[in-house]
């Protein structure tokens, strides 16, 4: 009786166990590996930000005529320009295990300018008085453009990555000088305007988010340097009361010691 049922019991497991096993193979999960982010291919993308400066101008007197004191006096203001940007970049990437380098190109179109004026009393060239010259300056950088190195260090899809290249800028400054060289018997005020394309550095970092295999998110502070870059120009006023034909007025330079500037952007990459 016994061995009839070991023997029956033996032989319920030998016909159970292959059905068993294949109910094990059949509910066994998959095992699907992904593949690591892949940061090498070309891109292109879209970016927008805010960026903010301060520039100043000096405007020194000059005369056609010989006196002890200069018709007009000299000026020194500042402004503190800011305003939005917006553009488009452009570049390679190539990576080695968790390192990337890069190169990239950038032009944004820039609206960050502002306005300051100076008065200061007037030397009164004759006439005596209380006289008033004022002297106002408009700055406004129009646009940017960057062309730079990038070297990153990646981690899954993040990547952090330092930058730095050479810079351009393109700014418009207005002048307006006003003058009253004898109080109540003269006036007059005379203008300039002059457009500079002006060359430089630029360095600083970000971070990347690689959202898929084609999309690619960005945060990024630049820091543009124009240190050494100026533009000048020339007013003349007639100065009536010094006589006949004389006269007088400044020569103005403004410059750029930097700007400072934090963009967002989205990528496209091809290839990967």
């Amino acid at each position: 009786m016994n061995k009839s049922l070991v023997a029956g019991l033996a032989f319920a497991a030998l016909i159970a166990s292959p059905a068993f096993a294949a109910d094990l193979a059949f509910r066994a999960p998959s095992l699907v590996l992904a593949s690591a982010p892949n940061w090498t291919g070309f891109y292109i993308g879209a970016n927008g930000g805010y960026g903010w400066s301060h520039s100043s101008t000096t405007a020194d007197p000059f005369q056609s005529f010989a006196v002890p004191a200069a018709a007009v006096p000299a000026f020194g203001v500042g402004q503190q320009l800011a305003g939005a940007l917006a553009g488009l970049q452009l570049g390679y990437n190539y990576q080695m295990a968790n390192w990337v380098l890069g190169v990239e190109g950038d032009f944004d179109g820039a609206g960050l300018n502002n306005s300051s004026q100076a008065f200061a009393p007037d030397p009164l060239l004759g006439g005596g008085g209380t006289a008033t010259d004022s002297f106002m300056a408009h700055e406004d950088v129009r646009w940017l453009a960057t062309a730079r190195g990038r070297l990153g260090y990646v981690w899954g899809p993040s990547m952090l990555y330092v930058t730095g290249g050479g810079a351009w800028e393109n700014v418009k400054d207005n002048y307006l000088l006003t003058t009253d060289t004898g109080a109540g018997t003269f006036a007059e005020a005379a203008g300039a305007s002059i457009t500079t394309t002006r060359s430089g550095w630029v360095a600083g970092g970000g971070f990347e988010w690689m959202i898929n295999p084609r999309w690619i998110a960005r945060l990024e502070y630049l820091y543009y340097g124009f240190n050494n870059s100026n533009s000048s120009a020339s007013i003349s006023i007639p100065c009536g009361v010094a006589g006949a034909g004389a006269t007088c007025g400044s020569n103005v330079t403004s410059s750029n010691n930097g700007i400072d500037a934090v963009r967002a952007g989205l990528s496209y990459k091809f290839g990967g």
